[in-house]
């Protein structure tokens, strides 16, 4: 066996005695894709591109592009069974290095030339095992090391080709794939439930908050047009002895505290003209409006916003603002907000606060069923909070067993086919 211990430390240690290290060159061969125009795209075989790996392991081959080849065309460009194809070069770096698993193959697919085809020697490697090692951390400080630092700007073949694997007896290789497969369907389940939860939301918000859907407890009472001013009032309070501190930005996921956002704070060192908001109050973007960068304030106590914000108190109760949280998300209110917003720049159009404030949109005429209405949304709202924090505990568990299972901290036993902790 060639010697690799000068790099083990990099991503391997620890690794146990009967397990094999071995380049990958040793355990695959490689083809960059398939070169071609923007008019070859439309008919032809079907390609796998840039745009169909993101967070997938392996995909469904029925939603791909087509692109047309020529006759001549050289067969090691199409892609079988086992593959795995590497994402070469992006103008996004955190997708460079992802790895796609080609599983069930069905006719001629080729892929882009800003992907890499690595094709296992099902002798030596299971296909799957080498996927799921590539989708570690384990190599992605490989890649970090070759790569020349954290963010490689082009996946090269030779890069590939020098990256280290550990190579177990067939028979572990067969069982950790299955153990990693169920951990993946598992999580993949929880995210096809959390789409579920949120287009169940959206939908009921499109029927909830425009009224046509109602509980038959209040039909006799009909939704009423209500002033935005009746639950908001304008304020601007500078910042003038600049004792507050805390930076806010509006973003379309509402209001944020700068280093949070951005990882450090961009509001220069004087911040006197900035407005003071406190918790509870309301903030939008005059210029961003049009496209929801809007929110109330949650985060902190007291804080400060740009000048250039159009800032509101809160005049209702705690029932009427969950109602307006719900409305302001809504896909009827967002054509409003576009309404209002003018200008001759597509992106950068001004929604003034005098005319937030004359939005009128319909809502419930009590109180009871603005609560009703509510509550509905917040146990959605409490469903999907827990099934995401649900997804970040399975991930992040996964990531410790992979870790574990592929440095063989922990090893399968063949027979039994369970853990066994050395």
């Amino acid at each position: 066996m060639t010697d690799y211990t000068t790099i083990k430390d990099i991503a391997l240690r620890p690794i146990v005695n009967g397990w094999d290290l071995r380049p990958f060159a040793e355990l695959a061969d490689f083809k960059n894709g398939l070169n071609y125009s923007a008019e070859d795209i439309g008919s032809g075989i079907k390609l796998i591109g840039i745009r169909d790996f993101w967070d997938a392991f392996s995909i469904n081959y029925d939603n791909l592009n087509r692109v047309r080849v020529s006759k001549n065309i050289d067969s090691s460009y199409f892609l079988e069974e086992g593959d795995l194809l590497f994402v070469r070069s992006n103008g996004n770096k955190a997708l460079i290095g992802r790895v796609l698993y080609l599983n069930g193959i069905n006719g001629r697919i080729t892929h882009s030339g800003f992907t890499i085809r690595a094709r296992i020697n099902k002798q030596i490697m299971l296909p799957a095992f080498a996927a799921y090692y590539f989708t570690s951390p384990l190599v992605k400080k490989q890649f970090h090391r070759f790569g020349g630092g954290t963010n490689i700007s082009n996946l090269t073949q030779s890069l590939l080709e020098n990256i280290v694997l550990p190579v177990p007896p067939r028979e572990e290789q067969v069982q950790i794939v299955k153990i990693l497969e169920c951990w993946r369907i598992g999580i993949e389940k929880v995210i096809c439930l959390l789409k579920l939860k949120r287009r169940l939301k959206r939908g009921l918000m499109q029927q909830v908050l425009s009224g046509r859907r109602r509980f038959t407890e209040f039909t006799s009472r009909p939704w009423q047009p209500t002033s935005l001013s009746t639950f908001f009032a304008e304020k601007s309070i500078a910042n003038l002895d600049g004792s507050v501190i805390e930076v806010l930005s509006c973003t379309k996921k509402g209001i944020l505290r700068q280093v949070e956002r951005f990882g450090k704070r961009l509001a220069s060192i004087r911040v006197n003209n900035y407005k003071v908001v406190h918790r509870g109050d309301f903030v939008y973007d005059p210029m961003l409006l049009w496209d929801a960068s809007m929110g109330f304030v949650r985060c902190v106590e007291k804080g400060i916003v740009s000048p250039a914000y159009a800032t509101f108190s809160f005049t209702g109760n705690d029932i009427d603002r969950a109602f307006c949280d719900l409305l302001f998300a809504s896909h009827m209110m967002r054509h409003q907000y576009k309404v209002i917003s003018q200008g001759t720049n597509a992106r950068r159009r001004k929604a003034l606060p005098v005319d937030f404030l004359k939005l009128a949109p319909l809502m419930p005429s009590t109180e009871i069923e603005r609560t009703c209405v509510s509550e509905i949304f917040g146990v959605l709202d409490r469903e999907i909070n827990l099934l995401t924090q649900q997804l970040a505990a399975l991930r992040e568990q996964k990531k410790g067993l992979m870790q574990k299972l592929l440095t063989g901290q922990v090893r399968v036993n063949v027979d039994k086919a369970r853990l066994k902790e050395i």
